[in-house]
């Protein structure tokens, strides 16, 4: 045996001895990084889990229904929010906004929207064939719009591949039905909240309207208001 198939016998072990050292790190940083999470997730105060979401064991989403919340833990942060601060949940393929559903009322009432692309149930195929075809997907993202000024948006990246991997794969396949879990049940929260601010007692304006013009005799009375302040006063009420 010459020198040069020592050297390439060398090499080869070396190389297989990486790849088992490689892997060894790789499996005990995940299974690391999931006792960190389920700890975490399992010492959750005032939460009673009515789904639990978890892929990869990257992160888990869950969500309480008889508290009104969900629950985002990954291995750096952990946030509990409210059903009534989510207001929009979208899902992105790269810079791509494949799916998107928003409330279709903020808590007082007003107008913001609906339905935009996609919806519940309908991500997977949302995409052409061509385009699944051309594009390797690099980040599979989804992102919750929340009502809070201090943190008005969480990010989950289901997936994120430098090199991007082909959308007919099985960890594309395997990240998909956990980007439809989480839509499909942020959606159905939406939908909740939005039929329970629907359902809001009307104020009693007569009542109310009473109220202001008894104030305003009051001040009346007291010479706070002139005869002619109170009139405009009280007329500007009566026209409301």
């Amino acid at each position: 045996m010459d020198g040069f198939a020592i050297i390439m016998i060398i090499c080869g072990l070396l190389f297989i001895l990486i790849v088992v050292y490689v892997s060894s790190c790789i499996s005990e940083e995940k299974e690391e990084r999931r006792k960190i999470i389920n700890d975490k997730f399992n010492n959750l105060i005032d939460f009673e889990t009515t789904k639990k979401i978890d892929h990869d064991d990257n992160f888990i989403f869950a969500i309480d229904e008889k508290h009104q919340k969900v629950a985002y833990i990954d291995k750096h942060k952990e946030r509990i929010i409210p059903f009534e601060q989510i207001y929009k949940v979208e899902y992105m393929e790269n810079a791509t906004i494949v799916a998107s559903k928003s409330s279709i009322r903020t808590v007082g009432g007003a107008l913001v929207g609906g339905a935009i692309a996609g919806g519940a149930g309908a991500i997977v195929g949302g995409l052409s064939g061509d385009t699944k075809m051309k594009n390797k997907i690099t980040l599979m993202q989804v992102k919750l719009g929340l009502r809070s000024i201090n943190d008005p948006a969480l990010a989950i990246d289901v997936l994120k591949s430098g090199a991007g991997i082909d959308p007919w794969v099985e960890d594309y396949r395997n990240a998909i039905k956990c980007v439809n879990d989480i839509v499909d049940s942020v959606s159905v929260i939406i939908d909740k909240v939005d039929n329970c601010n629907r359902i809001q007692p009307t104020e009693d304006k007569s009542h109310s309207v009473a109220d202001e013009l008894s104030k305003l005799a009051r001040l009346k009375e007291k010479g706070v208001l002139t005869e002619k302040e109170f009139e405009e006063q009280k007329q500007k009420l009566l026209n409301k």
